[in-house]
């Protein structure tokens, strides 16, 4: 299959597989969010990540639509850089959930939640001064008036004693299933508009715990219920050998 991607109005690619919007939905914090992000954190998001963040932020009367929110993108994307933006924007906007924020960060070894972290960390302390951010192997993170933001290796004792209206998980096809759902996702039963982010490059058939949340959203992506699936990926039957398979997966293309 030598067709191409679809290239949105400002240049990047459309996701391959996308959970349609639901018809309750009145609008999304997205465009303030990315403001909020250029004007006081100082980072400009790609076009991509604008939209990615424009959907998964979307909300009805009730609050944030989507409780889970499942990204898959290919390597060198700028997953990172989303990752950090939508965490210092949650962090930085309880006002909006009702409650101060806690964010729990997992990923499968703690070195590559902590390369997420530490820019917002340096810049926490710069703002806030030296106690905002904890450097140590245990209780790393940012602690701010609005709430903390809390990284951690992911296994059983993740998420053990916290409440937490966000559970971020990096490269997620790395997780096992059962630290999400038996230790993390139990965290944010009493919370305001909780939201569980899975966001992961391509992973491979042994991920149960990717390959299990991927299957109930492509099952809905015409009549959507609570999760949302933004998949940059090739197609099954796509040629390897053509640029325009690769490209499905690089959200950052343009014909420019």
């Amino acid at each position: 299959n030598g067709t191409g991607p679809k290239l949105n109005q400002v240049d990047h690619v459309r996701p391959r597989l996308e959970t349609a919007r639901r018809g309750d939905s009145e609008g999304s914090h997205g465009p303030a969010a990315a403001e909020w992000l250029r004007d006081v954190y100082g980072m400009t998001l790609r076009p991509w990540q604008a939209y990615a963040l424009d959907r998964a932020l979307e909300y009805n009367a009730d609050g944030l639509i989507w409780a889970s929110v499942i990204i898959t993108v290919g390597r060198q994307s700028g997953k990172s850089w989303l990752s950090r933006a939508v965490c210092m924007w949650r962090l930085h906007n309880a006002e909006l959930f009702g409650e101060e924020q806690t964010i729990i960060h997992v990923a499968n070894k703690r070195e590559t939640a902590m390369e997420v972290i530490r820019p917002a960390m340096q810049w926490a302390v710069e703002k806030y001064g030296p106690k905002a951010a904890r450097w140590g192997n245990t209780m790393a993170g940012i602690n701010i008036p609005t709430g903390r933001w809390i990284i951690h290796a992911a296994n059983e004792s993740a998420g053990v004693g916290y409440s937490a209206g966000m559970v971020f998980a990096d490269e997620a096809w790395k997780i096992e299933r059962r630290v999400i759902e038996d230790s993390l996702a139990p965290t944010m039963a009493e919370r305001n508009q909780p939201q569980l982010w899975l966001v992961s490059t391509a992973g491979d058939s042994s991920s149960e715990l990717m390959l299990s949340a991927r299957a109930r959203a492509i099952d809905n992506l015409a009549t959507p219920t609570s999760e949302l699936l933004l998949e940059w990926s090739a197609p099954p039957d796509g040629d390897p050998d053509l640029v325009s398979t690769w490209q499905w997966g690089s959200p950052d293309w343009s014909e420019k």
